[in-house]
């Protein structure tokens, strides 16, 4: 006797393998059986024919842990990952981890979360609090860095993140020492790179030489090649993966599939360290001064025309000009009288303002999918439907991968596009219970219509949900059928080991 029989649906079971016609017979929280089982009993029979059934999606790059728009511990209700067929999502990444782990993650034990929930330890949160300044560490700070770490990966952290793109600016020994602890739970370092635009491969082989000196596994977040005068460099980069891989370590990648990236508009136009230097001497109208102006004003009228004068910035909301929210950076400065570089500065100045940039091509985003090193994350947050300016991914970033890549364009066969969601992540974050359709694996299953699955969410209106979801299961529970969710959440909390 099943609790629940999905029956005559076609299985992709995350291992790569091609689909078979079979049922699926759920016990519990578990799958107990997969084959013909149109003679078993259970309390409940649903027909799928002409449905995927597939392992629940898991996003291994996300943010739900930052407290931008609220984040999971004020917003746990938010659906916008459950309803692109994700069952898991791991937060923590670029190095932006809670801390401490083990407390972050008893609190949102107690909550009813949509999908399941795990976290990396991160580097960045590690080293600030041990140190504030920005200076290369002492062997003392380091080993202090290394035990915050230890305690993160005893507390439950599935992973070790970076974001050396941001403060501190942790130099490569820091990375590899702390990535030995990584090492010693046999998990992996995951870094969003120094640069993802001029210095692209070298940031990348920062990422394969920590690898090698730490022995953890190495993982490069959110691959991309940023600016005009970088497109083209993907098959370069995943030529250091590949040379890796050969080489014996255990290096990959994730993506997410559009050309848009989106984070704060002062460090993007005006350069990372320079607006950091303006913000220690005063604020960022230290940028409209002496060495600052000159640094400042070269990169942004640089970056302001590669980004197809100023037509490929998408602002993000703006208190004092909410008329302006997914409009571009080049119709707010027409509207405006005097210098394009002084009108931005002042704009940034009013606080902290984010935007989406349309620096990369889709050349590249499909060169990177094609890739067998390759999976994918969106990178994304938490949004509860309608309430702020979302980039599309955080509503549409599997969905787009089924529905653009999968069926439109046939970059990628289904059964592929499927691996790099399910058990590719699965193998990189350690769950041994999630990621396959399998006898004795928890059932987090999606379902889904491969000829009507559809993303809606656009770079002018991120705020859409996703159609064409049958079905989502989380250890057995339906969270979500004919793409409307539960009226209650079945996510739980993934701790290391237990997933």
């Amino acid at each position: 006797m099943f609790d629940l029989i999905l029956g005559k649906g076609t299985t992709i079971d995350g291992s790569g393998a091609p689909g078979k016609r079979q049922d699926v017979g759920i016990r519990g929280e578990l799958i107990a059986a997969l084959g013909d089982l149109s003679a078993a009993e259970a309390a409940r029979r649903i027909d799928l024919s002409g449905k995927i059934v597939a392992p629940g999606f898991i996003d291994l790059h996300t943010h739900h842990t930052t407290e931008m728009d609220g984040g999971i511990e004020n917003i746990p209700d938010a659906d916008n990952y459950l309803r692109q067929g994700v069952t898991t999502c791991v937060g923590g990444n670029c190095g932006g981890a809670p801390f401490p782990i083990g407390p972050a993650l008893d609190r949102v034990s107690q909550l009813e979360i949509r999908s399941n929930y795990a976290v990396l330890v991160g580097c960045n949160t590690s080293r600030n609090a041990v140190l504030k300044e920005e200076r290369p560490a002492t062997d003392a700070e380091i080993e202090q860095m290394r035990d915050l770490v230890r305690a993160g990966f005893e507390e439950g952290a599935i992973g070790l993140s970076s974001g050396v793109a941001y403060t501190p600016f942790l130099t490569t020994g820091e990375l590899i020492e702390m990535s030995k602890v990584a090492a010693e739970y046999d998990s992996f370092y995951v870094s969003h790179i120094r640069n993802e635009g001029d210095g692209l491969l070298d940031a990348v082989a920062e990422v394969v030489e920590i690898a090698r000196q730490s022995d953890a596994a190495g993982q490069v977040s959110h691959i991309k090649c940023y600016g005009k005068a970088n497109w083209g460099k993907s098959p370069r980069a995943l030529e250091l993966i590949r040379s890796a891989r050969d080489e014996g370590l255990d290096v990959s990648a994730d993506q997410y599939p559009y050309t848009g990236c989106f984070t704060g508009l002062a460090g993007s136009l005006f350069g990372q360290e320079t607006q950091i230097r303006a913000r220690r001497q005063g604020g960022i109208r230290a940028l409209l001064e002496g060495n600052l102006r000159r640094d400042a004003e070269a990169c942004f009228k640089r970056r302001y025309a590669d980004l197809d004068d100023g037509q490929g910035v998408i602002l993000a909301p703006l208190e004092p000009h909410p008329e302006f929210q997914g409009k571009s950076l080049a119709e707010y400065l027409d509207g405006k009288e005097g210098d394009p570089f002084e009108n931005t500065v002042e704009l940034c100045s009013s606080g902290h303002i984010s935007a989406i940039y349309m620096a990369m091509c889709e050349e590249d985003v499909v060169t990177y999918m094609e890739d067998p090193n390759v999976m994918v994350g969106s990178d994304g947050h938490l949004r509860v439907f309608g309430k702020s300016f979302s980039h599309p991914r955080n509503f549409g970033t599997f969905p787009r991968v089924l529905a653009r890549y999968v069926r439109d364009k046939n970059t990628i066969p289904l059964e592929r596009a499927i691996y790099k969601m399910t058990g590719m992540p699965a193998r990189r974050l350690g769950l041994k219970k999630r990621g396959l359709l399998a006898p004795d694996m928890v059932a987090d299953i999606t379902v889904f219509d491969p000829e009507k699955v559809q993303d809606h969410a656009t770079f002018r209106e991120g705020n859409a949900y996703a159609t064409g979801f049958e079905l989502v299961l989380l250890a057995g529970d339906i969270a979500l059928e004919k793409d409307r969710s539960a009226a209650r959440g079945y996510g739980r909390v993934i701790r290391r080991g237990e997933g």
